[in-house]
């Protein structure tokens, strides 16, 4: 698939509706904000040690560890609401309950879990052998929620290790092109930390949309 004209596809359709995708993206920001400041508050050092800021700073870890968690599952769920859009299942209305999208269903929501929980250890497990053969694999299995969501939505059965399965089938010969596509986002990344995140208000979205763009090209 060609990268640049994938990429291109989401600006133009970011741009033309900015209000809409901000807006639905923004959930997943506000918790994304939320750990970052959490997590530098529990980076914070003092001359002296005390059970008062002990206390401080595990809850600010506690607090930086669920909005990060909150933020991954919102963010997949905002890929999952622009696939639909994407493939014109879906109008561009009702911004704030298509970020939500992962929660309408039960399904959605365990198969999450369960698929992101498979994925982590299987990645870790060949990480044990070596770090590249890791890397790998979770390309292999990047595309597993989404084939899950596809296949539920359509009314079939799907068990969750079928899906990490049809995820590396699906990307046998596109790993290095979906790698390259990841990549090519680093530059978009670190402008949003040199800005303060001011940036990610429109990287997020674009990011987001693109990755959505490239799988449903690849599920054609």
């Amino acid at each position: 698939m060609d990268r640049i004209v994938l990429k291109q596809q989401a600006k133009n359709l970011l741009n033309k509706n900015f209000i809409f995708f901000l807006l639905m993206s923004l959930p997943s920001l506000v918790f994304s904000f939320i750990e970052m400041i959490a997590d530098n508050r529990n980076n914070l050092r003092f001359d002296y040690v005390s059970t008062y800021f002990d206390m401080n700073l595990n809850s600010f870890s506690f607090i930086s560890m669920i909005s990060a968690l909150i933020a991954s599952l919102l963010s997949v769920s905002f890929l999952s609401a622009n696939i639909d859009i994407l493939r014109n299942e879906s109008k561009l209305e009702k911004p704030l309950q298509k970020s939500l999208n992962i929660f309408d269903r039960s399904d959605y929501f365990i198969g999450l879990l369960v698929i992101s929980i498979l994925q982590g250890i299987f990645v870790l497990l060949w990480m044990f052998l070596f770090f590249v053969p890791g890397v790998i694999k979770s390309l292999s299995y990047s595309q597993a929620f989404y084939i899950y969501r596809d296949h539920i939505k359509k009314g079939e059965k799907i068990g969750f290790l079928q899906a990490i399965t049809e995820s590396r089938q699906l990307m046998n010969g596109h790993k290095w092109e979906y790698f390259v596509l990841l990549l090519s986002f680093i530059g978009w990344i670190l402008l949003s930390f040199v800005t303060f995140g001011l940036a990610a208000f429109w990287v997020f979205p674009y990011i987001s949309i693109t990755l959505a763009n490239y799988y449903v090209n690849l599920t054609k």
